[in-house]
Formats: C-alpha cells, sequence, structure tokens
C-alpha cells in the first residue's frame, strides 16, 4: 500500500487536514516577510532597488514586495512542486515557473509604479523597462528558496513516515512472534498438565481444555460441556472467561462462552456445535465474526507457510 509522503498535499483526503497545513506553514513564511520587512524598514540609510532612506519611505514597497514574494514562494512549494513537479509533469512545471515568475515581476513593476505616482514624486522619471529588470532578481531567488525548502520538507517527513513504519513493522513482528508461541503452546492442549480444574460439590476434575465445547452460564453456576458429560461448576461466565485461552474460546452471548475448535457451522444468529444450537448475542456478533475470520487467515498463512517449508 503506497501513501502519499506528505498528507498535506494529499488533495484526495480530508480537505482540512491538508488545508490546515497549508494555512500554518503559509503563516510562517508571511511572518518572516514581515521580519525581513520590518528589519530593513530599520535605520536611516537601508534601501533596495531604486527605494532609498531617508528620500523615499520603504514601508509600503517592502509591505507589496514582501507579500508578492511570500505568495511566490508558497505557489512554488505548496501547488507547483506537488502538482507538476513531483509528478513528472516537466513542460506543464516550466511553464508554471514561467508564468509565476513573469506575474512576480510584472506585479511589483505595476504597484511599484503605482506608488511611486503617489508618493514618491522624485522617482518619476523611472520607466516601465528599468522598473521590470530591477525586479527580475528576487522572483530565481524566491524560487529556488521555495524548491529546496520543498524538497527539504518531503525529505524529513519520508525520514520519520520510515521511522515510523520500521517501528511499526518490528512490533508487528514482535506480535507475530508471540502469537506463533501462543499458537505453538495452545496446539498442545491435549498435552499433560493442559486442563481446567473446577470444583463440582464435593468432587474436583481436571478436564482436557480441548474437550471443552462451550461453557454456558447458570445462574450462580456454570455448565461446562465436553462431548462425554457436562460438569456443574460454581462461579460466573466472568470468571471462566479469564481462566480459558483467548485464542481458543470467545464469549457469543452474555450466556455463552464457546470454543473455536467445535463449531461445525453458523447460520445467522446461530453457531452449531455438534447438534447443539446456541444463540449469538447481537452484542458479541460483531467481534465473535472478527474473530472468526481472523482465525481463518491465520489456519491459511499457517498452510501456506508449511507447503513453503515442506
Amino acid at each position: 500500500m503506497t501513501a502519499p509522503l506528505d498528507n498535506s498535499l494529499d488533495l484526495s483526503g480530508p480537505p482540512a487536514l491538508w488545508r490546515r497545513s497549508i494555512f500554518l506553514e503559509s503563516s510562517i513564511w508571511f511572518v518572516i516577510c514581515a521580519l525581513w520587512i520590518w528589519g530593513i524598514s530599520l535605520g536611516s540609510e537601508n534601501g533596495f532597488g531604486f527605494f532609498h532612506q531617508p528620500y523615499n519611505s520603504l514601508v509600503a514597497p517592502l509591505i507589496v514586495g514582501g507579500v508578492i514574494n511570500a505568495a511566490l514562494f508558497i505557489a512554488n512549494a505548496f501547488y507547483a512542486i506537488p502538482k507538476f513537479l513531483a509528478a513528472g509533469r516537466w513542460r506543464e512545471y516550466l511553464g508554471i515557473i514561467v508564468a509565476f515568475f513573469a506575474g512576480s515581476v510584472l506585479l511589483q513593476t505595476l504597484t511599484q509604479k503605482l506608488i511611486i505616482m503617489i508618493s514618491e514624486p522624485s522617482l518619476t522619471t523611472l520607466g516601465w523597462m528599468t522598473l521590470a529588470i530591477d525586479n527580475t532578481y528576487m522572483p530565481p531567488f524566491v524560487l529556488i528558496l521555495s524548491t529546496s525548502y520543498k524538497f527539504a520538507r518531503d525529505w524529513i517527513i519520508h525520514q520519520n513516515e520510515r521511522r515510523n513504519f520500521e517501528s511499526h513493522t518490528n512490533t508487528l513482528e514482535q506480535a507475530l512472534r508471540e502469537t506463533r508461541e501462543e499458537m505453538r503452546i495452545l496446539s498442545s492442549a491435549g498435552a499433560p498438565g493442559n486442563f481446567l480444574q473446577i470444583n463440582s460439590g464435593n468432587e474436583k476434575f481436571q478436564i482436557p481444555i480441548n474437550a471443552i465445547q462451550y461453557v454456558k452460564s447458570a445462574g450462580n453456576y456454570v455448565d461446562i460441556v465436553t462431548p462425554e458429560r457436562s460438569y456443574l461448576a460454581y462461579g460466573a461466565l466472568k470468571d471462566f472467561i479469564l481462566k480459558l485461552p483467548a485464542a481458543r474460546f470467545t464469549q457469543i452471548h452474555r450466556s455463552f462462552l464457546i470454543g473455536f475448535e467445535h463449531i461445525r457451522m453458523i447460520k445467522g444468529d446461530t453457531a452449531y456445535i455438534s447438534n447443539v444450537e446456541i444463540p449469538i448475542g447481537a452484542r458479541y456478533k460483531k467481534t465473535f465474526l472478527e474473530e472468526w475470520a481472523a482465525r481463518a487467515r491465520t489456519h491459511a498463512e499457517s498452510a501456506n507457510n508449511f507447503t513453503e517449508n515442506s
């Protein structure tokens, strides 16, 4: 099963997930741009392009440039790269980058020209082409930075997912080893010592676990049924749930605990053990059927492994 490395870009998934991720990272980059604007605007001799203190105000052009460059960064990192470059659509990606570059230069030139017309009469002699050429220096840097950020971001995500996958794999392998050991132990159910010890009146019994077909609640007692006979023992059904191995027994009704190995057939809401019909309670049916399916898969895998090893 293949999963996208970046859930925030998995547009087929829950929209809120990727929107929240993009919003948070976009907010961070807007904050970075705001700090950059604030830092450059300090002092009396700072400036960029044709705007320099103390002759020109840097506030408006810095805000415009910061917003445009931040938007260019986000568009490349969160739209162009995942949608086109990551999909191997190189021509379309290059076309998008050219459009982003031209759009950024044009937008910055237009807004700077407007700022000059409104509040910077000393720069009115600057022509459109002069401003446009000056605005071509920043977009390549922003595109390179956003591409580097995106690849670094995906690499970190990939490393985290790889570690998580390895951790889950180790956990599953450990669980599989434990399950196999439990099955090995349970497979020797007929061996001496693998018995359920009960008190029935003044008598004490050892019942082979592999012989127990089902346990039925009977008030303050339970009936433990085997092919040969049944045993009446004092106690609640929940007590015997704890005493019997969960891998071989399951509760299918508030009054019945049955052994998987003795089930002859399941039909509707009834399980058949020999000629006995045992009801399957609605509360227990889903879990019971899931356990039944899991056992079937386990037996199939064991048979395949045995065939392969043979």
